[in-house]
């Protein structure tokens, strides 16, 4: 088994806004039930446009591009047993559909409108400035958000 203290997890997030509104993964692990955007672990030897594609295929079914940088955060869990860095990318769907899912803790995707966002359990928690940044159509650079922990 992998001693995750031992490195820094890359996890590349994938933004998808549609008609006012984002795309969601939902989650459930043991007693746990909460909502991200769909992405998953950089794996060695892989891009992260590599990684975001086949993510988002995995755990949505939709085939997409990457079109920039908007946010990147750091999550260190207590104790700081466990470092993420979460980059986040806006994307297009270009293709596919929903499909099975290929992992056990995902168990759906949606896409919330962004009025009803603020309400989702979601993490890294970085509602205010996702709604934010669709309010202004992701026309402003990337921003690091800094540690984020719930």
């Amino acid at each position: 088994m992998i001693d995750k203290t031992q490195f820094v997890r890359v996890r590349i997030g994938v933004l998808v806004c549609e008609r006012d509104s984002i795309l969601l993964v939902h989650h459930k692990k043991e007693d746990r039930d909460y909502w991200l955007l769909p992405g998953g672990g950089l794996e060695a030897g892989e891009s992260i446009e590599e990684c975001a594609k086949r993510e988002m295929l995995e755990e949505t079914g939709y085939e997409i591009e990457l079109k920039k940088l908007v946010f990147t955060s750091e999550t260190l869990y207590p104790g700081r047993k466990r470092h993420i860095v979460h980059m986040n990318f806006l994307a297009e769907i270009k293709g596919g559909g929903p499909a099975a899912l290929e992992e056990e803790r995902v168990i759906g995707h949606k896409f919330v409108p962004l009025s009803e966002f603020a309400g989702y359990k979601f993490y890294p928690n970085i509602k205010k400035e996702i709604i934010e940044a669709a309010a202004n159509n992701f026309e402003r650079g990337a921003a690091h958000l800094g540690l984020r922990w719930e």
